[in-house]
C-alpha cells in the first residue's frame, strides 16, 4: 500500500503527463498566411509542410522562423503569442477554450 505522501507525488506526476498529452485539447487549425494572436499552444501538427514568418514561442536557442516543419509529426513546442505561416498548414493544440 503506498503512503499518502507517495500517492500525492504519483498525482502530480500523472496530472503533469496529462498536461503534456493532446488529450482534451482545443485544436485550432491555421491553413491560410493570416497573422492569428494571442496563440497559447503546447504542440504544432503540421497537416502540410508548414514555414512560419512568426511563432512565438518560449523555447530557447534558435528560430524556427523560416524552417519547415515536416507533415505528420507533432512539435511539442510551448506556443505563447502570433503564428503566422509562409506557407502550408498546422493544427495547434490548446489546452484553453480559446
Amino acid at each position: 500500500m503506498r503512503s499518502k505522501t507517495e500517492t500525492r507525488e504519483l498525482e502530480k506526476l500523472l496530472k503533469e503527463l496529462l498536461n503534456k498529452s493532446l488529450t482534451g485539447t482545443n485544436p485550432l487549425v491555421i491553413t491560410d498566411t493570416t497573422a492569428n494572436t494571442d496563440v497559447e499552444g503546447v504542440a504544432i501538427y503540421p497537416i502540410a509542410d508548414a514555414t512560419f514568418t512568426t511563432l512565438d514561442t518560449s523555447a530557447k536557442g534558435n528560430t524556427l522562423i523560416g524552417q519547415t516543419l515536416t507533415a505528420g509529426h507533432v512539435w511539442y513546442i510551448p506556443i505563447k503569442g502570433t503564428v503566422k505561416l509562409a506557407g502550408g498548414s498546422v493544427i495547434i493544440y490548446r489546452h484553453t477554450n480559446a
